[in-house]
């Protein structure tokens, strides 16, 4: 029985627990973005449950594409999702006149 003064200590595992699974996503992520193509979350979905079945397609357990293997999937493989934005870096030349002619009007 636990003391009022001692803690709990939960351990995570560090291993994971679809080791060939995780090593061929890895490798399909890093292909497609070297490629200039997009990822997303859905794709890294399709992926991997598609190479679930054929790597291990006498898997009596079923694989589940949760929340939580996910995010600790990309934190293992310091893996970070971009997000497109529709905002110009700089403002197109096309319309540095027209804004200056607003900035004069006011």
């Amino acid at each position: 029985m636990l003391q009022a003064n001692q803690q709990t200590v939960r351990k995570r595992r560090s291993n994971t627990r679809w080791k060939e699974l995780e090593k061929q996503l890895r490798v399909a992520f890093e292909e497609r973005r070297n490629l200039g193509r997009i990822v997303r979350r859905k794709w890294f979905e399709r992926t991997s449950k598609r190479l679930f079945r054929e790597i291990y397609p006498y898997s009596t357990i079923e694989f589940r594409f949760s929340y939580g293997w996910f995010s600790w999937f990309l934190h293992r493989n310091d893996i970070t999702l971009r997000i497109i934005t529709n905002q110009a870096q700089e403002t197109p030349p096309q319309h540095c006149e027209m804004i200056i002619n607003f900035l004069c009007f006011n």
